[in-house]
């Protein structure tokens, strides 16, 4: 039997690929058969069941115009993965149209991959700014095996409405809230926030509950109060909180119709009923009550607690424990120790008249440091119960007596201060040290060119005590510096106090010509001058003055050409410039050589007087009567004349005389010619020169002296010799 079986086996798994193909494409029941103990595993496509939710932006169930520019997803979930995946098919409906209310990234199948379990699509509405209310869409997969649709809203804008819009019911009874379009909310309700798509609760109280949505940038909200038909209030709350041997006062407001029946337990002997609304307990432990009511609507049962605490003696303990205490002692406050288990609700709060907090002035130590005499107050509470505990710390305070505290006096001037009680004082110590006589007398003398505060620290009674003097020193008094005026830069200024008779001395600094006097000279060089002057009974002055500048152009001088060097006597052009331009204020004069030419204004014409350095200068006074000036150099070279070495007057008209060439700037003074006898045989000034003749007959030709004497233009004489040849 068991070969057949494996024979059997055999078959069946040589035909697997054929079965699986066959199981896929048909979707047919495979039946095998097979033996006792043996398996078979089959592979194929399941029907499995699809899950499908809406993920993103909002509560899962609609998508709303205009919110938010992110698509939701649309999230696709089998039960189980397939070795082949799953193929499903795609079928669209409800009022709302594809790509024109909604965006939908997907064909007309979706895809899930082999051995995958979801899928996500991307979705979201389209904002076209029409007025459509709700609009419906149906998204239905299926495959051969299994299907699911979902359902989901397209919202012009967002909303919530809750639903029922009206409760009222009896107290303790359950309420179930829910929003008209579905989905999962936000619910507040009193300071909590849950969130879930339908709220339940018992409604114990009056209250008003809310739903939150939120897509996107979108907020929307709704709200509905419950109310009840039948209701106990109690007015000391869920607890009503007494100290230990004291009462408890209990009263009830019944909301609604308050004509009933009240029931109220236990009944023990703690519980003293004055009216249907009203309780006394006295009770020495914590006890839960009762009241049950019954009217014609509804019958309500509720609760409170009589919690029942209380606080023992709490002995304060002082550690360090003294008679008396000095300032700035750290001192440590303890109560007696209650066991957190037993006093849970505990809370302590000290106060004090004097004193440091240091540590725990809400706590049950406290760490203080001491100032001066003062109880410390320790307000200890348990809910009900409240008790009050001091101590008393006294604190040594010595005296410190002294003559003065404050004074204003002259620089440097002596000020005697005395401790008046210093037979109280072991020890004494003045500081700081400067401007002292003595550091460890009763009474030092103070000298000090600046305000400071002088402490004198010592020990009386066993404690440290100390005392200051504030030493001030009058601050200088001005001094007006005379006179207040503006000058030409560097021009010297006689200066004077106004006050200075009020001094014994006065002492000057700045670009002044003498330091300790009455009236110095001082130069305007843009830099401040202050004077100090000391009274006699050594009290200050000062004052301080900066003597201000007219301003001074800058000048130049140019020549209309540039030239650096021109023949003596040639007239050349001169320009002055000045920034900033005061050409229509400024006086403006010219010198060459140190001497004055005739013309004035910034552009003149003028010669070169002289060989070698003509120095041309511009001087400016401003309108201020301030002075500054320019230069420019130009070379003056000799002027230019030629004397010729022969001549031939042959009728020619071809160098028929003998004369001076002049080119430039020099006049003929005189011109002689001598025969080698020394005869004169010419003299003259003309251009025409000598014709070679002599007393209306011509000379022979020979070798004849001259004698040229040349003036130039500064009135110098040039005397030029020679030879020239006369040639026929």
């Amino acid at each position: 039997m068991s070969d057949q079986c494996d024979l059997l086996m055999a078959e069946i798994n040589y035909l697997y690929v054929f079965l699986m193909s066959m199981v896929a494409v048909m979707n047919k029941l495979l039946v095998c058969f097979f033996c006792v103990g043996a398996s078979l595993t089959l592979f194929g496509q399941d029907a499995a069941q699809l899950d499908i939710k809406l993920e993103g932006n909002g509560s899962g169930m609609f998508l709303v115009e205009g919110c938010t520019d992110d698509l939701d997803s649309l999230v696709v979930t089998a039960t189980e993965p397939s070795p082949l995946g799953y193929t499903l098919v795609i079928t669209l409906g409800g009022s709302a149209v594809k790509d024109i209310d909604y965006i939908l990234e997907v064909g007309d199948t979706l895809v899930i991959p082999p051995n995958e379990t979801s899928v996500k699509i991307p979705i979201g509405a389209v904002t076209d700014n029409e007025s459509e209310d709700r609009e419906s869409l149906t998204i239905t997969l299926a495959d051969e095996n299994t299907s699911n649709t979902f359902n989901l809203l397209i919202l012009d804008a967002l909303e919530v409405k809750i639903e029922p819009d009206d409760i009222e019911v009896c107290q303790g009874e359950s309420v179930s809230l829910s929003t008209v379009l579905p989905g999962t909310y936000q619910w507040v309700v009193g300071n909590d926030t849950i969130l879930t798509d339908v709220l339940s609760f018992v409604a114990d109280e009056e209250q008003t509950i809310k739903a939150l949505a939120s897509y996107g940038n979108c907020m929307a909200e709704d709200e509905v109060d419950i109310n009840l038909r039948t209701g106990i209030v109690f007015n000391e709350g869920d607890t009503a909180y007494v100290c230990l041997g004291e009462t408890a006062n209990i009263t009830v407001d019944i909301i609604g119709n308050a004509v009933g029946d009240y029931v109220w337990s236990p009944m023990d002997s703690a519980l003293t009923i004055l009216d249907d609304q009203a309780i006394q307990v006295n009770t020495d432990v914590t006890r839960t009550y009762y009241l049950s009511f019954t009217n014609n609507v509804c019958s309500v049962t509720d609760s409170v607690v009589v919690r029942v605490d209380s606080i023992p003696e709490l002995p304060i303990t002082v550690v360090p424990e003294k008679e008396s205490y000095c300032p700035g002692e750290i001192v440590t406050l303890f109560p007696r120790y209650l066991f957190p288990g037993d006093f849970p609700d505990i809370e302590y709060m000290w106060t004090f008249d004097a004193g440091t907090a240091i540590r725990g002035d809400s706590l049950k130590s406290f760490v203080l440091s001491t100032e001066d005499t003062s109880y410390f107050r320790l307000m200890t509470t348990n809910n009900a119960c409240m008790r009050a505990d001091s101590v008393l710390l006294n604190v040594i305070n010595p005296p410190v007596e002294l003559s003065l505290t404050d004074t204003t006096v002259c620089p440097n001037n002596p000020v005697r201060v005395e401790l008046l009680n210093d037979e109280d004082f072991d020890e004494i110590m003045w500081s700081p040290e400067e401007g002292l006589s003595c550091t460890d007398c009763p009474d030092p003398t103070i000298q000090t060119a600046t305000s400071m505060t002088y402490t004198m620290s010592g020990m009386s009674m066993g404690c440290p005590a100390s005392g200051s003097v504030n030493v001030n020193i009058f601050p200088p008094d001005p001094i007006t510096i005379i006179p207040d005026t503006a000058v030409c830069p560097g021009s010297p200024v006689l200066l004077s106090a106004l006050q200075a008779n009020e001094y014994s001395s006065l002492t000057w600094s700045g670009s002044v010509e003498c330091t300790n006097c009455e009236s110095p000279v001082a130069i305007a060089d843009g830099q401040p001058v202050t004077v100090q002057g000391v009274k006699p009974d050594g009290c200050l002055g000062i004052g301080g003055t900066s003597i201000e500048r007219f301003q001074i152009p800058s000048i130049s001088v140019e020549t209309d050409s540039l030239i650096s060097s021109v023949e003596v006597g040639t007239p050349i052009n001169l320009q002055a410039s000045t920034i900033p331009d005061v050409s229509g204020t400024g006086s403006f004069t010219w010198m060459v050589n140190d001497m004055d030419i005739a013309a004035t204004g910034t552009t003149i014409t003028t010669p070169v007087v002289a060989e070698g350095d003509n120095v041309f200068k511009v001087s400016l006074t401003t309108a201020d009567g301030c002075m500054t000036m320019a230069t420019t150099t130009i070379e003056g070279i000799p002027p230019k004349y030629e004397i010729p070495s022969a001549f031939t007057p042959n009728g020619d008209e071809l160098n028929n005389t003998f004369r001076v060439l002049i080119f430039g700037a020099i006049r003929l003074v005189d011109f002689k010619v001598f025969n080698r006898w020394g005869q004169l045989v010419y003299e003259g000034t003309d251009e025409q020169g000598w014709d070679g003749r002599h007393n209306g007959k011509q000379s022979p030709s020979d070798v004849y002296a001259y004698m040229a004497t040349l003036e130039r233009l500064d009135g110098s004489i040039e005397v030029r010799r020679g030879e020239v040849a006369l040639i026929r």
